[in-house]
């Protein structure tokens, strides 16, 4: 190397629980993997390669980024990403709103069940006003691996705030 030279690159943390006791959040999935595995690696395994996930269709919109998961809104109204893989919480952010007022949906079969991000509050999703004055919604999806394909779309309310 010279005096000169740079490197560039990019780090990623993860913090998780090391025992079933210290997890405080809402997921039996991983309650459960934390009592069989407690202080082990395998629960940084589990993450990284159980959330190598797939975005199988997404209408509606376009894909900006794989994970965490961002679509590129095209249709104010209605959006539609269909997801192979994933385990635990992941992040789905829909950019490009012009307004606030969606709810997010799983579908399930023919069945549709109103995501409803919150425990303690509003801790599941958050809301971003951007410098071209457009907002983004990202909401932390519950993904399982006992369930590999999941559906999920973001539609327009005339009547609520998100």
């Amino acid at each position: 190397f010279k005096s000169v030279d740079s490197v560039e690159f990019e780090v990623e943390l993860i913090t998780l629980p090391k025992q079933a006791e210290d997890y405080y959040g809402p997921n039996e999935e991983f309650r459960s993997h934390l009592v069989q595995y407690e202080d082990s690696w395998r629960t940084i395994h589990r993450e990284t390669i159980r959330n190598d996930i797939y975005p199988k269709l997404i209408t509606g919109g376009v894909l900006k980024s794989k994970y965490p998961l961002i679509v590129s809104v095209t249709n104010e109204f209605k959006v539609t990403v269909e997801i192979e893989g994933g385990v635990g919480a992941c992040p789905l952010r829909f950019e490009g709103l012009q307004t606030t007022k969606y709810y997010l949906y799983q579908i399930v079969g023919t069945a549709e069940q109103r995501f409803s991000p919150e425990v303690h509050g509003n801790d599941f999703w958050q809301t971003d006003f951007d410098t071209t004055k457009l907002f983004s919604l990202t909401f932390n999806i519950p993904l399982s691996e006992k369930v590999l394909h999941t559906t999920w779309e973001l539609r327009r309310s005339q009547t609520h705030h998100v």
